[in-house]
């Protein structure tokens, strides 16, 4: 796991810590891609819902990340009728719980193999 933006005590989680900027992020992003084959399997998760978040998970689409969740999104940030048809579009899903999301992720990634 490669965090953005929260330093974490686990021993799997790397810590970059640049938060939502955008363009520093998504040039690490495109470094880490060029050196992987497989990056397909990959799955990104963004833990809160603001307009930078928006704007990443549509520049990670737009990259060629296949999986991507987000946090529930406020009706306030997000109308819940355009935020459906924009997870449509982008095949974004909303993160629900850890466990489910796992379970999720691994059912998808092994009707894919």
């Amino acid at each position: 796991v490669i965090s953005f933006s929260y330093e974490s005590l686990k021993n799997n989680v790397y810590t970059i810590n640049i938060g939502n900027y955008l363009p520093f992020k998504t040039k690490i992003i495109k470094l880490f891609l060029d050196k992987l084959t497989d990056y397909e399997k990959l799955t990104f998760f963004y833990t809160t819902c603001d307009g930078m978040s928006i704007s990443g998970l549509m520049t990670l689409k737009n990259i060629g990340i296949p999986s991507l969740y987000i946090a529930p999104c406020h009706a306030a940030i997000f109308n819940p009728s355009v935020f459906s048809t924009f997870s449509g579009l982008y095949g974004i899903k909303t993160m629900t719980n850890p466990e489910q999301n796992l379970i999720e992720i691994r059912q998808n990634k092994n009707a894919q193999s």
